[in-house]
């Protein structure tokens, strides 16, 4: 996996604490550690029904334990609902 290097702090007030993120195109001040669990539980998002990206690349379930969110990343995370 190559080093994600697309950070954007730029778009966040710096004093602002926590890690800040950038999800489904909106930001988002991340107050967990990095993980993408804490990630679901902040958006209230169901992991059994999510896809994930990072900095456009796609997260792979079997990886989410070991991913490590940083400061800028981008998160996109797809939500699959059943409807009728």
């Amino acid at each position: 996996m190559a080093p994600r290097t697309w950070i954007r702090g730029d778009d966040f007030p710096p004093e602002v604490p926590g890690m800040n993120l950038v999800v489904n195109g909106k930001p988002h001040n991340h107050g967990g550690g990095g993980t993408l669990a804490e990630l679901f539980e902040e958006c209230h998002a169901n992991p059994a029904q999510v896809a994930v990206m990072i900095n456009g690349e796609v997260v792979r379930r079997g990886r989410w334990d070991s991913v490590r969110l940083a400061e800028g990343d981008h998160v996109e995370m797809l939500v699959f609902a059943a409807g009728g």
